[in-house]
């Protein structure tokens, strides 16, 4: 299940939708789907407090990817003096 909710953040006047949403789950007919929803309904408001409690911010590590190879280009692409193939130093 995946539930939408639009933020705003008034001091900024920002807002943002931001998703929601629980691991798949095989619902049979003899589930009781009060009992599927009211798990629904709890992991949802706990990941929501949980994104309020943290200041609406994501902070993600970039790890950038370093170059350790040349590679000369087929004839074909050089001769059109269109990319630039820079030789790297590693």
């Amino acid at each position: 299940m995946e539930l939408f909710g639009r933020y705003i953040l008034q001091t900024q006047e920002i807002v943002d939708n931001k998703s929601f949403n629980t691991a798949n789950k095989v619902i049979d007919s003899a589930a009781d789907l009060n009992d599927v929803f009211y798990v629904f309904v709890d992991l949802m408001t706990t990941q929501m407090s949980e994104f309020q409690e943290r200041d609406s911010v994501n902070v993600n590590k970039f790890c950038g990817f370093g170059g350790s190879s040349y590679i000369k280009l087929p004839y074909f692409i050089e001769k059109k003096k269109a990319v630039v193939n820079v030789h790297n130093q590693e």
